[in-house]
């Protein structure tokens, strides 16, 4: 029998599925730790309520210049944003 049949071949796997495994792993953990980003207290000031004052008018989302003395969505279903005057700058 010719010997270059009777080789047997080398595997082309690198590694176990445990290996495979525990690297998928420690990927998720570490993109959820880097996608939480960084943890707020409750008393912080960006959940303390602000005075905005009155709200004047509402404004398009997609075009400032597209104002509405009420609320309203626009033709996209997007929601019109309130301006307060404490946000109008005066001439």
């Amino acid at each position: 029998m010719n010997q270059q049949f009777s080789r047997k071949r080398k595997s082309t796997k690198s590694g176990s599925p445990h290996t495979l495994i525990f690297a998928l792993l420690a990927l998720t953990v570490i993109a959820g730790g880097a996608c939480g980003g960084p943890k707020k207290s409750p008393g912080s000031a960006e959940t303390q309520p602000v005075d905005k004052g009155k709200i004047l008018y509402y404004r398009n989302p997609m075009n400032p210049k597209i104002t509405s003395p009420v609320f309203k969505k626009d033709e996209m279903g997007m929601d019109y944003i309130p301006v307060y005057e404490n946000e109008v700058q005066k001439p």
